[in-house]
């Protein structure tokens, strides 16, 4: 009698064993094979536009040529992609130029910034503020272009120098020549200046 349910335990276990088995490894392999083989797996991989990074006291350093270089800082910048193009969005931003040879410094601050990682194109926004020697601009937005060399402040612009100030519409500054071009956008406006 003993021996008789020494055998049927064994037979039982035996029995569970082989459904445990059946249930949950034999099943969730094929199952994983399976689901595997039947996805549709994108043959050329891409980046979802929807999906965005985050960094904290992000820093650029970039050498324009032997002479220049310039540096953007921001204290927080989120990545975000258009296309294949790495755009950073920065917020609290101050980039600096600098001329290694002429001591030259120029410094811009913005509450916004957007930088194209490919060309180092960069549009600052919201109360852009240039400081550059013993002058000051003030302005909506400022477009810098570092392949065409230039940099174009506009919007309520406002200069401050040592001989008095100037409001205008647009500043056009060739970063090369140090040539600057002030202009209105309607034509028919004039520039005004407030000498000292």
């Amino acid at each position: 009698m003993r021996n008789i349910i020494q055998i049927f335990l064994i037979i039982i276990l035996i029995f569970l064993i082989l459904l445990f088995y059946n249930k949950y490894l034999k099943n969730n392999n094929d199952t994983n094979y399976n689901d595997i083989n039947n996805k549709n797996i994108p043959e050329k991989f891409s980046i979802d536009e929807n999906i965005n990074n985050t960094i904290q006291n992000l820093e650029y350093e970039i050498t324009i040529n032997q002479e220049n270089n310039y540096k953007l800082s921001s204290k927080a910048s989120e990545i975000v992609y258009e296309g294949n193009i790495e755009l950073i969005k920065m917020y609290d931003v101050k980039a600096t130029f600098n001329n290694k040879n002429k001591n030259d410094i120029i410094i811009i601050k913005s509450e916004e910034a957007i930088y194209n990682n490919e060309n180092y194109h960069t549009t600052f926004n919201k109360n852009v503020i240039i400081e550059y020697l013993e002058n000051i601009i003030l302005g909506d937005s400022l477009d810098l272009n570092l392949e065409k060399n230039f940099m174009i402040i506009s919007g309520n612009v406002k200069f401050d120098g040592l001989t008095g100030q100037l409001f205008t519409d647009n500043i056009k500054l060739d970063m090369t020549t140090k040539k600057i071009n002030i202009f209105m956008n309607d034509k028919n406006k004039k520039v005004f200046l407030n000498k000292k």
